[in-house]
């Protein structure tokens, strides 16, 4: 089961940041070529064949039994996630991601933009103080990685060059 849910972390992670990355070109280039580039990054890095539809404020991801679905107008906390999973609150939201696999497992990332400084460690210590046991990878201010992983859930923040993304999966739906 561990190995299923970090293959569906990975792929919504992977299908986000490619989103998002490619998201101005797909707005200037031809849809279906940016759909065919997206497909075949998918194709090459899973090994499966992919799907991809995009459209004006966001892009619908298919592959073996996942679905992921983004959002790049989404701008506040998905109200799916339970209250248990502590609420990243630093800096803003800017675009959301669900993937929906078929054996019901969901699962989010949420890009964020205009995080201050500390961010890294404000939410190490909320998620401790709401018992979670945590791997910190602190490379640096406001450079970093934050895991950790229980019976219910697999929660992920990682740093990346203009903001970080969160990963929240929900295990055993």
């Amino acid at each position: 089961m561990k190995h299923l849910n970090q293959s569906i972390v990975r792929l919504l992670s992977l299908s986000v940041l490619l989103f998002f990355f490619f998201f101005n070109s797909c707005q200037q280039s031809s849809t279906k070529s940016s759909e065919k580039l997206l497909e075949q990054a998918i194709e090459k890095e899973t090994g499966e064949d992919a799907t991809v539809k995009l459209n004006k404020d966001g892009a619908v991801f298919e592959t073996n039994g996942h679905r992921v679905e983004i959002d790049a107008e989404a701008k506040k906390w998905p109200d799916e996630i339970p209250a248990d999973v502590p609420e990243f609150k630093s800096g803003r939201i800017d675009g959301i991601g669900l993937n929906i696999s078929n054996d019901g497992t969901r699962a989010w990332s949420i890009m964020y933009k205009d995080l201050p400084e500390d961010y890294l460690d404000q939410y190490n210590k909320l998620l401790r103080q709401k018992g979670f046991e945590t791997n910190f990878m602190n490379f640096g201010p406001s450079q970093g990685a934050i895991s950790t992983e229980n019976e219910k859930y697999s929660i992920m923040l990682m740093s990346m060059e203009e903001g970080a993304v969160l990963t929240v999966a929900l295990l055993n739906p």
